[in-house]
């Protein structure tokens, strides 16, 4: 069986899908399962505040990102200059509504999946899956 084929893809990140997606993450890995409603209403209005400063921020510093992916990782080309991220440095997947996040060990890297093509979820999930036990790669 051939190896699956590389691929490759553009993103500019929407104000919206960010917010979503940060949200999404904080709701799920730091917030408290039995949150009070001044923890959400707390946690939102910060999101509010300065996440979308940070979005704009980083959208400056970074632009629009080329990502081409393959069996040994991925390279993310920005205006930073191209970053090359092997499989084996993605700590976990996080699978949201909208986009996948790939946890590394000093950052996140999002990804929509309005710039997938079907079957590319699953490609990536399955190249993290083959460099890492089970447990961590969903």
């Amino acid at each position: 069986m051939d190896p699956p084929a590389p691929f490759q893809f553009e993103v500019r990140y929407h104000p919206g899908e960010y917010l979503a997606l940060l949200r999404e993450h904080i709701h799920t890995t730091i917030m408290p399962t039995n949150r009070r409603w001044w923890n959400l209403l707390f946690v939102n209005l910060m999101l509010g505040t300065f996440a979308l400063g940070l979005f704009a921020w980083k959208s400056f510093r970074v632009g629009r990102c080329r990502f081409e992916m393959d069996a040994q990782g991925f390279t993310r080309h920005s205006r930073g200059g191209p970053q090359s991220v092997s499989w084996t440095a993605v700590k976990k997947l996080h699978w949201y509504r909208h986009a996948m996040l790939m946890e590394l060990s000093e950052s996140e890297v999002p990804i929509p999946y309005r710039v997938l093509e079907p079957g590319q979820r699953e490609r990536i999930a399955a190249w993290v899956a083959g460099c890492r036990p089970e447990s961590q790669a969903t």
